[in-house]
């Protein structure tokens, strides 16, 4: 009776995890937080990023190794066969040795050695953090992207019923005599014209309908549901052009990432210039010769322990005056690349600042226009159907409306898209990721499914 309990549980609860994952497979609704997960979390980008990171941190754990830790080599040889023992033997002579070496002291080389590899670390988490930025920024972009093409076709689909319904008006007033016929044909150009905007409007949003789905690995044609709104106009900056500079200066990932290289240039030509300094080596070696494999006749076994002294000096130290001669040079070209991020960056705060002031005075004219364009073309409609106003007056009304429309819609995305370009600008991040880890279920099938699809149809 147990049992039967038991199973009906495991029943119910796997029919429960079923469901669920049928609902989250046909949950078409998405929040920019969401999108942003399910972006991340199907990105081949950040997989290979993560794995970066990770063989980065593998990479400095075996050179500490390798610096730091004794290395020890086993060797054992027998000889099974010969001219003096014919056949095949057992009790021919067999050597073993073992040795052990540890570096004591080369100069201070392995610790800058160290200190470079260390460096090297830091770089590679930079460059993880940097990329999965830029990644969240892609996926912002994709959102809303979208949701402008959406908000787009709604504008230019109420273009076409207003159109529509005043084509429709038209036709009752030339019925009725109070407008010829050229403002019938007028009307119906106006409403087609709207038809073709409404089409091209629609083909625009599937495009980019087709992008949002691929990058979280939906099909191309799934049905989406944006829920997330502009948010209100926040303020243009609070800070000054040199308080967004040294913010910049000081949290950018180029600029730390170059720092960790200036230093490691400047460790190589501190390296370069021991090279000619002496090193000191430790050597523990044991040996053992026996005529028989299985120690019953005479054997002979050695041991030692030795210090080596090394002073490499080429060819009377000109060789490394030259790298010293060379590494100095690229010291000083490593200056002048960063002093040319320097530069790139004080252009870049700069540039943004104005495109954000340019865009926000651009909203608010829009905003204006948008007003005036509304008003003018509900007077324009009433003059319209007193016969006060022609055909070509109104259709100039229509497409100011809808011009403004869409200039107004543009506007508001593009600014709300640089507010998240600014911070990164700044080097700060636009979405936190301090706890995110990208899970994979790239197994070894996974590579075989791949390999039978597409490599092994023929031999390379």
């Amino acid at each position: 009776m147990r049992k039967i309990l038991l199973l009906a549980l495991l029943l119910i609860q796997a029919a429960f995890c079923y469901a669920v994952i049928i609902k989250n497979d046909t949950d078409n609704t998405y929040t920019l937080d969401r999108y942003i997960n399910l972006y991340l979390q199907n990105s081949p980008e950040v997989i290979n990023a993560f794995n970066d990171l990770e063989k980065a941190e593998l990479n400095f754990k075996n050179n500490f190794i390798k610096l730091f830790l004794p290395s020890a080599n086993f060797n054992a040889n027998t000889i099974l066969s010969s001219k003096e023992y014919t056949g095949i033997h057992f009790d021919n002579p067999y050597d073993t040795s073992l040795n052990l070496s540890w570096n004591l002291f080369n100069s201070g080389k392995d610790y800058l050695a160290y200190l470079q590899y260390k460096n090297n670390l830091k770089l590679a988490r930079l460059n993880f953090e940097h990329k999965l930025q830029d990644i969240v920024l892609n996926a912002i972009q994709t959102f809303y992207d979208l949701k402008l093409k959406e908000s787009l076709l709604v504008v230019a689909d109420n273009d076409l019923k207003s159109k529509k319904d005043q084509l429709e008006t038209t036709r009752q007033l030339y019925k009725a005599g109070l407008n010829n016929y050229t403002y019938f044909l007028q009307g119906e150009n106006n409403y087609k014209s709207a038809q073709l905007s409404a089409k091209q409007k629609k083909a625009t949003y599937e495009k980019s309908k087709m992008t949002f789905n691929t990058a979280i690995g939906r099909t191309q044609d799934a049905e989406v549901i944006l829920q997330d709104d502009l948010k209100e106009l926040s303020p243009l900056y609070t800070t000054t052009y040199d308080e967004d500079l040294e913010l910049a200066l000081s949290k950018r990932q180029d600029i730390n990432q170059r720092i960790l290289s200036l230093q490691n240039d400047k460790i190589s030509k501190k390296i370069t210039l021991l090279q000619n300094m002496p090193s000191l080596q430790a050597g523990l070696s044991f040996n053992n010769n026996s005529r028989d494999i299985f120690g019953q006749n005479s054997n002979h076994s050695n041991y030692s322990l030795g210090l080596s002294l090394n002073i490499p000096i080429g060819f009377v130290g000109v060789d490394n005056y030259y790298n010293i001669q060379i590494s100095k040079l690229d010291l000083i070209n490593s200056y002048m690349d960063f002093e040319d991020i320097l530069r790139t960056i004080r252009q870049r705060i700069l540039n943004i600042r104005t495109e954000l002031a340019f865009q926000l005075e651009s909203i608010k004219i829009s905003e204006g226009n948008l007003k005036i364009a509304k008003e003018r073309l509900e007077i324009t409609t009433k003059k319209y159907n007193v016969g006060q106003a022609g055909a070509l007056e109104l259709a100039d009304a229509q497409d100011a409306y809808l011009s403004a429309q869409i200039n107004d819609t543009t506007y508001r995305y593009d600014y709300q898209l640089n507010q998240y370009s600014y911070k990164r600008a700044l080097g700060l991040p636009i979405y936190d990721l301090k706890t995110f880890r990208p899970q994979t279920n790239f197994t070894d099938n996974k590579i075989k499914q791949i390999d039978n699809q597409f490599f092994n149809k023929e031999k390379l």
